[in-house]
């Protein structure tokens, strides 16, 4: 009996080291972390990790696109080593269009919990029977980093650089020369501002949770500052433009919760989800953010002469429906706004609202309340 109890012991050891270590508990939660889904006009790419796979879709806006799903097992860190659980994904959003090959990022996770930052590099198939050609992937172990869960990663639009952005470190790695450069917070937070860093940096734990990047390689981050035993939402903005240099910098620091957010705010924790999309061209420059929580959206305008400014506030008259979950903002002033929790019809769990506004009428109310101000 004793050995029969002992043979499966070491059959269950071995199938523990094998399988490995135990995956996080929300192995099939999509909301546990970043986004496990990047998309533009060409692919489609979602991580899976229920299943370990990926779901890759070529031309996916058009009648003649295609599907396949390589498995996570075909990224090999090494011997015995490969991606066994994903916590986000990104891809550029500009890639040219008569392009065959592509790079997309993510954060993953080994069997053995180190945690690597890993760039993929396909060919799309010019077959219609097939979908994707796996070429090479190069990866950088991030595991003293202390990424994992608290990391966000995002590519410029054309594809050129990778950012991720942790706790305590970041990582930029350019793609064409696969050389990553390391920056901890205190050599970006406090630089390129006029006087002492913005409420204490000693003091102040930020908890980014979404950023978006623009073709001048700046970084727009989003998330909680932790500050007098509360949280409170902010966006900065950082500046990598001058990697060549070796030089980060500190652009601006925002405050979202200058507006009163009501009782809701008071449970805005370092978990809570946020979401932001920008529109730039040559005169305008608008960020949309989204706080679901409080179920609000800010847009910020901005130029080369001021940092972001509040220029409007939309809070749903629907409370608690995750108003503001994702959000996206189009040439044509109009946004759309995902209500995760409200429901459509019997078979939807949730609701995606379009508006639009003026922005003459915007800059107009805006500076009449500038005007207003007694100081």
């Amino acid at each position: 009996m004793y050995k029969f109890i002992l043979y499966w012991i070491v059959v269950l050891s071995r199938f523990l080291i094998a399988d490995w270590v135990p995956p996080p508990i929300n192995l099939a939660n999509y909301d546990a972390y970043g986004s496990l889904i990047a998309m533009n006009e060409q692919l489609i790419i979602l991580a899976q990790n229920d299943i370990r796979h990926f779901q890759i879709v070529v031309d996916p806006f058009t009648n003649h696109s295609r599907r396949c799903t390589p498995r996570y097992i075909a990224v090999q860190h090494g011997t015995n080593s490969f991606a066994d659980y994903i916590y986000s994904v990104a891809i550029g959003s500009k890639q040219e269009n008569n392009e065959t090959s592509f790079y997309f990022a993510f954060i993953d996770e080994d069997q053995f919990r180190n945690v690597f930052l890993t760039i993929v590099y396909f060919y799309i198939a010019l077959s219609p029977a097939n979908c994707v050609y796996y070429s090479h992937h190069f990866d950088f172990n991030v595991t003293d980093l202390a990424f994992s869960e608290q990391v966000i990663i995002a590519m410029d639009p054309n594809g050129t650089r990778v950012y991720a952005v942790g706790f305590h470190y970041s990582i930029i790695v350019d793609i064409k020369t696969q050389v990553g450069r390391i920056y901890h917070k205190n050599d970006v937070f406090g630089l390129g501002l006029a006087g002492p860093p913005p409420l204490g940096l000693d003091e102040i734990h930020t908890f980014f949770k979404v950023m978006f990047v623009s073709d001048d390689h700046r970084l727009y981050l989003v998330g909680q500052r932790y500050y007098n035993f509360q949280y409170l939402a902010y966006l900065h903005v950082l500046d990598y433009s001058d990697l060549d240099h070796n030089r980060a910098r500190l652009v601006s620091v925002n405050e979202l919760s200058a507006f009163n957010f009501g009782t809701a705010a008071q449970r805005i924790t370092r978990f809570s989800a946020m979401s932001i999309h920008a529109y730039f061209d040559e005169e305008e420059k608008i960020i949309i953010i989204g706080i679901p929580h409080v179920d609000t959206i800010l847009l910020l305008s901005f130029n080369r002469t001021h940092s972001p400014v509040i220029i409007k506030r939309h809070e749903s008259v629907n409370k608690g429906v995750g108003f503001g979950k994702s959000v996206a903002l189009f040439r044509d002033y109009t946004y759309a706004v995902l209500a995760h929790g409200q429901s459509t019809l019997p078979w939807s769990t949730s609701q995606v609202q379009v508006s639009h506004f003026d922005i003459s009428i915007v800059y107009e109310n805006f500076h009449t309340q500038l005007d207003n101000i007694e100081l």
